[in-house]
């Protein structure tokens, strides 16, 4: 009996040892932990496999094909960017400047984004089964294997999508990187017995923070979640703990002095392109902290049950507190994550497990807190702002198979992970599935349409695809169906107003138009152009100039009613001030042949026949096949004007 006493002993240390420090004192299989690596990529890689042909998509446009500061790094540089977006749109510079506008260069670096953070996730995993207390044998054994199931889980499952294949919701999947990378820096700092190692560490977790918080402003959230990830795997007194996470704090204070600022609200974006009902006796920032416990409950339903995923859920905002819509959302989160959550708080002291899953709902928690809160941001629902929070979940799913695997029978474990492989198998089988819906606008705004057909905004973008392609009938009769809806929005009745222009019913087209920039109290962008050039076509010249004015007071970034603005000053006498406008458009776009023409013909009309001789050969070399007669009329003067 004693031999068998001081055998058991003697092998304990070899099983699955810490040092004092808690860092792992054995050596670690580095070829399993390549091949789980190997397993989580190769199944991302797979379930993005029909991505990298995806075309710019809905923001894209905006943020990156008309956005000068996306087209290389001489342009970013040029141009100002968002602070709190500085290095995302850095990254799309980058991009820029390799490939330009070539979607497969932008879908690569957004897969690598997403395969990256899951190996950040796996180690993250790790990290907690080996450093949770008290000491759990069964999880440290199981470490690698619940880093496996974490990361599998979080690289395939479908709700990530939007943050990977939506190329410019990079800002979200780079921020979660940067953001889960410090975290992980941050808790090996700690536990790294070796002082210039351990510094090196933590300097990396400080430097991801900092570009964190430059890539997508709810990094704020990081020192929370630090002290939460402090408090679950890491010893010290507090003293000891405030010095580690002060200087995170300092950069966060530092970052909001300097980028953040009030998101584009409700009541703003409503103007423009969504539907939203707002009672202006409730607060915005109350009615949206009202209905996030429905976009909230939602996101958990997604996690669990990836079914019904949308670009553009409907949700209604609410107004009172004791509305069901809010009542019974509110309470499906407390059975969801505050009755866990209260459950593994009383077993925290006895239970490694419980510690994870508290320190995972903390992090879904916290992390969501930024979005789904107070600041009535102009969606109340959008799948991305789940990338990051989904992080906490995965680290404690993957936890808790390995502890669950722990306490079965032997003879149940094989049983048990033929199903967690047909789990994993069928989302990735679901990820690739979503990914085709994003395969062209037709497809992702035709399936948002279907999922929610009370909002406008799907009725705009499969018009707008109809009217791109040719299908004005179409076009016309899809919005007249969306003039129906209990609430409807400005572009509604602006693409019909472009719809029956192209039909030939110019009076239908205008009566629809000043309908839109009514509901949308003439700040909508592009309608008073739409207008101005339906203008032209019936000979109201004056008037159509008012509204390439009034479109340039929305919209200055509207090349086509800055052109036509400065036509009506030249028309109008103020022929410098028209030379003024068009330099200024030749400048940001020297190849537009038909600015070029006009340019030179100002300058000619003002008597600068040296700037107009440049400017007319200028013209000659970027023309137009369409510019015939002006091609013509250049020669013309420049051998009349000849040097």
């Amino acid at each position: 009996m004693l031999q068998s006493r001081i055998m058991a002993k003697s092998l304990q240390p070899a099983q699955r040892g810490f040092d004092a420090a808690g860092a792992r004192s054995e050596r670690p299989s580095f070829g399993r932990t390549w091949t789980h690596l190997a397993a989580i990529g190769f199944a991302g890689l797979l379930a993005y496999s029909n991505t990298f042909r995806v075309p710019f998509q809905f923001d894209d446009f905006d943020n990156l094909v008309r956005n000068p500061a996306a087209r290389d790094l001489s342009a970013f540089f040029s141009n100002p960017v968002p602070p709190g977006r500085f290095v995302g749109f850095l990254s799309f510079a980058l991009n820029g400047s390799i490939h330009g506008h070539s979607v497969a260069g932008f879908h690569v670096v957004n897969l690598a984004i997403h395969l990256a953070t899951a190996i950040v996730v796996y180690f993250l995993t790790v990290f907690a089964c080996r450093s949770a207390r008290p000491e759990s044998s069964a999880l440290r054994a199981g470490a690698r294997a619940a880093g496996l199931v974490a990361g599998l889980l979080f690289v395939v499952h479908p709700i990530q999508t939007q943050a990977v294949t939506y190329i410019v919701q990079r800002f979200a999947s780079l921020a979660a990187l940067l953001y889960a990378g410090a975290a992980l820096a941050y808790a090996r700092s700690v536990v790294d017995d070796r002082p210039r190692r351990s510094a090196v560490l933590y300097g990396v977790a400080l430097a991801c923070a900092t570009l964190a918080l430059f890539t997508k402003e709810n990094a704020v959230t990081l020192p929370a979640v630090l002290i939460a990830l402090d408090f679950a795997f890491l010893d010290g007194t507090p003293r000891e703990r405030a010095k580690r996470l002060l200087p995170f704090g300092l950069v966060v204070a530092l970052a909001i002095g300097m980028f953040l600022r009030p998101a584009e609200s409700i009541s703003s974006y409503a103007a423009a392109y969504r539907e939203t009902r707002i009672d202006p006796a409730v607060p915005q920032w109350l009615s949206y902290l009202l209905t996030q416990p429905s976009a909230v409950l939602e996101y958990l339903r997604l996690l669990v049950l990836p079914v019904g995923q949308n670009i553009d859920h409907d949700l209604s905002l609410q107004t009172s507190p004791f509305a069901p819509q809010v009542l019974l959302p509110a309470l499906g989160l407390v059975l969801a994550l505050g009755l866990p959550a209260a459950l593994a708080w009383r077993a925290r002291r006895i239970s490694a497990i419980a510690r994870i899953a508290l320190f995972g709902i903390a992090w879904f928690a916290i992390t969501l807190s930024v979005e789904s809160s107070v600041i009535p941001i102009a969606d109340v629902m959008f799948e991305h702002r789940v990338y990051l929070p989904s992080v906490g979940l995965c680290i404690a799913t993957g936890a808790g198979v390995a502890w669950g695997v722990s306490r079965l029978a032997p003879r149940y474990r094989p049983a048990l992970a033929a199903g967690l492989a047909a789990w994993l198998l069928a989302l990735g089988a679901a990820t690739w599935l979503r990914n085709g819906v994003w395969a062209s606008p037709r497809a992702l705004w035709t399936d948002a349409l279907a999922k929610s057909p009370g909002k406008s905004r799907p009725y705009v973008h499969v018009a707008q695809d109809l009217l791109d392609r040719g299908e004005y009938r179409a076009a016309a009769d899809l919005l007249e169906r969306a003039t129906h809806l209990a609430s409807v929005a400005p572009h509604v009745y602006l693409n019909l107003g472009v719809a029956y222009a192209k039909l030939g019913d110019p009076a239908r087209a205008e009566r629809a138009l000043r309908e839109g920039l009514a509901r949308g109290g003439g700040a909508v962008g592009g309608g008073h152009n739409a207008l101005a050039m339906l203008l032209l076509e019936s000979g109201r010249i004056e008037e159509a100039c008012e509204h390439f004015v009034a479109e340039i007071a929305v919209d200055p970034g509207n090349r086509q009613a800055r052109e036509n603005a400065a036509t009506c000053r030249y028309t109008h006498g103020d022929v410098r001030g028209a030379a003024e406008d068009w330099a200024k458009l030749a400048a940001a776009g020297p190849a537009n042949a038909s600015v070029l023409y006009n340019l030179a013909l100002a300058y000619a009309t003002l008597g600068d026949a040296a700037q107009a001789r440049s400017t007319f050969r200028r013209f000659l070399v970027a023309t137009d096949p369409g510019l015939t007669v002006q091609q013509a009329e250049a020669r013309r003067w420049l051998a009349e004007h000849a040097e």
